[in-house]
C-alpha cells in the first residue's frame, strides 16, 4: 500500500504539473486540451484503486479497520469542507475553489485520521 501511495502521489503531482505547464506554455485547444485536463485524473483513479486493493489484500482485520476509519474520517472532512465552502461561495463571501482541491483535502484527512488513531491507540494501551 505504501508503495502504491507513493506512486499515486508523485504521479498526481507530476501529471498536474505537466498538464498545467503544457497548457500555459503551448495553449492547446480541442482534444489535446481535454487530454491535458484529464491527465491528473489517471493518478486519482490509481489512488482509488490502490485503496480498494489494500482493503482486499490486507489480512489483518485491525489494520483493515484502521484504514476504513481513516477513509471515513477523510470523506467526512471532505464533505464538510466542500459543503461549507460551497455555501460561502453561494452567498458571495468566498472565491470559487477548484474541484481538484478535493484530493488534497482527502489526503490531509487521511493523514489527520492516522495521527488521531495512533494517539488513541497509545492512550488506550495499544488496544
Amino acid at each position: 500500500y505504501n508503495r502504491r501511495a507513493m506512486i499515486w502521489a508523485f504521479g498526481y503531482v507530476a501529471a498536474l504539473a505537466l498538464a498545467l505547464t503544457a497548457r500555459n506554455t503551448w495553449h492547446p485547444t480541442g482534444p489535446v486540451l481535454w487530454l491535458l485536463a484529464l491527465l491528473p485524473s489517471v493518478a486519482i483513479g490509481y489512488f482509488v484503486w490502490s485503496l480498494a486493493r489494500y482493503l482486499v489484500e490486507e489480512s489483518d482485520e485491525y489494520l483493515r479497520m484502521r484504514q476504513i476509519q481513516a477513509g471515513m474520517f477523510a470523506t467526512g472532512l471532505l464533505l464538510i469542507v466542500a459543503s461549507t465552502w460551497g455555501f460561502l461561495e453561494t452567498f458571495g463571501v468566498a472565491p470559487h475553489a477548484e474541484g481538484w482541491w478535493s484530493v488534497a483535502i482527502f489526503a490531509i484527512g487521511q493523514g489527520l485520521a492516522g495521527l488521531w488513531l495512533n494517539a488513541r491507540d497509545r492512550r488506550d494501551g495499544g488496544q
